[in-house]
C-alpha cells in the first residue's frame, strides 16, 4: 500500500481513503509526492501509485508520466516502459523522451542482453512522426551487443541507421573497434581489416589506440 502525506495530516492515508475523505489534492501534491518517493528510490510504489491515480481517473501531467516511465525503466521493466511510451507518444508530452528512450534501448541491450528487441524498439519509435532522436551511446550500444554475438548484419543495419539525414552521427574509435572485434569473433579477420582500411580511406575514422589493439587481434 503507498501513503500519501499532505500538510500537517499526521495520519497516513491511502489514495481512495484520502478521496473518500473529501479532502483533494492537487497535480502538483500528487508530482511532489511521486518526486519524494523517486529522490528515495521507491519505485515499485511509484508504480503501483501511478495505478491508484489512473483507477481514481487522475490524469497526470508530462512530469507524472516521465516520473512513472523512469520508474519503470529503473524496476528494469523496459518493454512495459516502450509501451507506455508508444501510447502516449504524439498524445501528451513526456519530459526527456528522447532520453527516456535511450536508457528503454540501452537497458534492453545491456541488462536483457535483448538486442534484437533494442534494434527493433529503435527502428520503430525512429520512424514515427513525433519520432525519437536517440543518442549516439544507444547506437553504440547496439553495436557493441550484436558484434559480441557476432550479428555483423546487424551491425551494419545500425551503422545505416546512423547515417540517416536526420542524424549523421559521427563514426567514431568506440563503433569501429566493435565491429572489428565482431569480425574477428566470427573467425573473419580478413573482413576486420577490409572494415578498417575503408574506414580510414573514407576519412571517416582516426583511429587511436582502442581500434589499432582491436585490430591487432585479426592478425593474431
Amino acid at each position: 500500500m503507498v501513503y500519501f502525506l499532505h500538510g500537517n495530516h499526521s495520519k497516513s492515508l491511502s489514495l481512495s481513503t484520502l478521496l473518500k475523505s473529501g479532502f483533494t489534492p492537487t497535480l502538483k501534491d500528487f508530482n511532489n509526492f511521486l518526486l519524494f518517493l523517486s529522490r528515495n528510490q521507491r519505485f515499485n510504489a511509484i508504480i503501483h501509485f501511478f495505478s491508484q491515480l489512473n483507477s481514481n481517473t487522475i490524469k497526470g501531467d508530462s512530469e507524472t508520466l516521465s516520473i512513472f516511465t523512469k520508474a519503470l525503466i529503473k524496476e528494469h521493466k523496459y518493454e512495459a516502459a516502450a509501451d507506455f511510451l508508444r501510447t502516449h507518444m504524439g498524445k501528451s508530452k513526456i519530459f526527456d523522451k528522447d532520453r527516456i528512450f535511450d536508457s528503454i534501448v540501452q537497458g534492453v541491450c545491456i541488462f536483457s542482453k535483448k538486442p534484437e528487441k533494442g534494434l527493433s524498439l529503435l527502428t520503430e519509435f525512429f520512424k514515427m512522426d513525433d519520432g525519437i532522436f536517440p543518442s549516439s551511446y544507444t547506437f553504440c550500444s547496439l553495436i557493441y551487443s550484436f558484434s559480441s554475438i557476432g550479428k555483423l548484419d546487424r551491425v551494419v543495419e545500425v551503422l545505416e541507421l546512423m547515417s540517416d539525414e536526420k542524424l549523421k552521427y559521427p563514426f567514431d574509435n568506440f563503433v569501429c573497434s566493435s565491429v572489428i572485434s565482431g569480425f574477428v569473433r566470427i573467425g573473419k579477420p580478413e573482413l576486420a581489416v577490409g572494415f578498417f582500411e575503408n574506414a580510414v580511406k573514407s576519412g571517416s575514422l582516426k583511429p587511436n589506440v582502442v581500434t589499432c589493439t582491436a585490430l591487432v587481434g585479426a592478425y593474431l
